[in-house]
């Protein structure tokens, strides 16, 4: 039995709200914030496996995530995937230097998200014990 993943959406609401319908159709638990603060406090009842969040924040960025997941508060290999309105190939090659998933361009398209999770997923059966010792065998 695979376990319920866990994936918090922190964005204006316009993100929010479309990333919700995608994620609304997916088996996943979304929990969604509009601030850096909001996901702490989400975080600390939830631990995430996915965060989305906008490039820019009322009370930061994305890289305040990337350091919530390396300090421990969530999971340490969640994964960040940003959301961002310009999207140039430099800003996919600084935000993945800095630590982040991926880099998805507005407006959200639902293959994007749904490709980021499927990745993100397929990532975590890679990197789990249970896989690892398969892959032995």
């Amino acid at each position: 039995m695979e376990r319920q993943w866990h994936v918090l959406v922190t964005a204006e609401l316009e993100h929010r709200r479309a990333l919700t319908r995608i994620l609304d159709r997916l088996p996943i638990n979304v929990m969604t914030a509009s601030s850096v603060r909001e996901s702490r406090q989400a975080l600390g009842s939830q631990p995430a496996d996915l965060i989305f969040c906008d490039e820019l924040l009322p009370d930061g960025s994305y890289e305040d995530f990337l350091h919530l997941c390396s300090t421990g508060m969530g999971r340490p290999e969640a994964r960040v995937v940003v959301i961002t309105r310009v999207g140039e190939w430099q800003d996919y090659l600084e935000a993945t230097r800095r630590g982040a998933f991926d880099l998805i361009r507005c407006p959200l398209q639902s293959t994007d998200v749904e490709l980021a999770i499927i990745r993100a997923m397929r990532e975590d059966n890679l990197s789990s014990p249970e896989t690892a010792g398969h892959a032995a065998a």
